[in-house]
């Protein structure tokens, strides 16, 4: 919960679920980002969380475009494997998996089984998600 903020400003999208059933969009961002920004025009809420994000230009289209805030979840592959995780080459290694790791993020999110660590992390987004609710109108920067 986002404890007194604007949660009920908040649409939540996942493109990858969206769109990358279509084979030939998942490698293009310019079909893409405009096949999620058409289902986002839908939305009635001010505050869009695009989850899932796979390569540089699916973060660039909106960050050209709107207000954001830009936020990495990431851990240890040694925690991931304790997850049953199993690093699997040629998925693991790919550009759409491992394409953002080196990018500037407004925040990032250690999820390695740190719970006072993850409280920090998660109210200083809150903190960030509370201004942009007060300062941003959510239209377009065209």
């Amino acid at each position: 919960m986002l404890n007194g903020t604007c949660t009920d400003s908040i649409n939540v999208v996942l493109p990858s679920r969206l769109i990358c059933g279509q084979k030939e969009t998942c490698s293009c961002h310019r079909i893409a980002c405009p096949s999620v920004y058409r289902v986002l025009l839908q939305a009635t809420k001010p505050i869009w969380i695009i989850s899932d994000a796979r390569r540089p230009t699916d973060l660039t289209y909106f960050q050209t475009r709107y207000p954001t805030i830009s936020v990495r979840v990431q851990c240890p592959d040694s925690v991931r494997a304790a997850r049953r995780w199993v690093f699997t080459p040629g998925v693991d290694d790919a550009a759409s998996e491992c394409g953002l790791d080196k990018r500037e993020w407004d925040i990032v999110i250690d999820n390695d089984g740190d719970a006072q660590k993850l409280e920090e992390q998660l109210s200083e987004l809150i903190q960030l998600v509370t201004v942009h609710c007060r300062t941003s109108t959510g239209q377009p920067m065209l």
